[in-house]
């Protein structure tokens, strides 16, 4: 049975183009099979990076990055939940960078503010729905106007099998992807959880997502989500308070300019990253982790999607990064 959880694991990185999306703790909580067990969170994240030069040209660029964020249950039992999630992250940007659309300098700071619902809901003894939704602001003007305005929705729901499969389906819509920006799409996925624990598996359009523990202290994570959000991870803990990893993520921004000529569009940054660190959790639903690497592959563009990214092409020249983040759970 070990060497066909090993296959299927292998066959579903194959799928996906390779390993895969940093686990979303508002998408896991939703395909929770349990219901009232959520608990609040709040968590700070920082990251601080080198400054490096603009290809092709005579001007550096600096940054780092803040966030908050926190969730709450509002309501809970064993047959319903309803939460509140909160998110804020600011870029602070240091450079004389140009930026030819909006006829000037690159913003100081970039916003992203978001609020959002998730409620789920047990519909029958083997039925579980919910929905979530978010609004917010992601700009170097957050709410200046309607135009700088985001939203995301995703309705799913979820059929128990059996104690280890069950199957996912959804409904996404999301006016900040890449591909396809406000185009509502559906989904559908398996999700399956070894007897012994040893593997959590969700596969299907359009994710993937797994976690294999090969042996106690080690974990291997990867997921993956449409069309260039990745994230890998092996972890090794020590002890129960010590643990250290290695971990990779390709992932971007985009953020809509209040004074861009056009309203469609935004301003992309990617990015991939690759760290080592450590973690340390000094008390019970406490979390701290450090870590450091390389940022590559760096790419800046104005324009509807990712098709545009020949549109004023800004790349950056690789360079280090630290990165420091702290959770509570209570």
């Amino acid at each position: 049975m070990k060497r066909l959880l090993i296959a299927a694991l292998a066959v579903a990185v194959s799928l996906a183009g390779g390993v895969a999306l940093a686990a979303d703790s508002a998408f896991l909580q939703l395909l929770r099979p349990k219901m009232g067990q959520v608990k609040a969170k709040a968590a700070y994240s920082g990251m601080f990076w080198s400054e490096v030069d603009v290809q092709g040209s005579s001007t550096s660029f600096a940054m780092n990055k803040q966030e908050l964020s926190a969730m709450t249950p509002l309501m809970q039992d064993d047959g319903q939940e309803l939460a509140l999630w909160l998110d804020a992250d600011v870029r602070n940007v240091d450079s004389d960078l140009f930026l030819p659309e909006v006829n000037r300098t690159f913003p100081d700071e970039l916003w992203d503010l978001n609020l959002a619902l998730s409620y789920r809901r047990k519909l029958g003894q083997n039925w579980i729905g919910g929905v979530r939704g978010s609004f917010g602001s992601a700009s170097d003007k957050p709410f200046n106007s309607a135009d700088e305005l985001t939203y995301n929705a995703m309705g799913f729901a979820r059929r128990e099998l059996d104690k280890q499969n069950a199957l996912l389906f959804f409904l996404f819509y999301s006016s900040t992807m890449d591909f396809l920006p406000g185009v509502p799409y559906p989904g559908v996925a398996w999700q399956y959880t070894a007897a012994d624990r040893s593997l959590d598996l969700t596969i299907g359009l359009p994710m993937l997502m797994a976690t294999y523990r090969p042996v106690d202290p080690l974990k291997l994570s990867v997921a993956y989500y449409p069309l260039r959000n990745v994230f890998g991870e092996a972890a090794w803990s020590f002890t129960k308070q010590w643990s250290t990893f290695g971990r990779f993520t390709w992932t971007y921004q985009d953020y809509l300019l209040a004074d861009r000529p056009r309203d469609e569009n935004r301003l992309f940054y990617y990015e991939k990253r690759a760290v080592i660190g450590v973690g340390f959790k000094p008390l019970p639903g406490a979390n701290i982790e450090l870590s450091g690497g390389r940022a590559f592959d760096r790419l800046m563009f104005q324009g509807q999607n990712h098709g545009d990214e020949d549109q004023n092409r800004i790349e950056l020249d690789d360079g280090w990064l630290v990165h420091l983040v702290g959770s509570m759970r209570f």
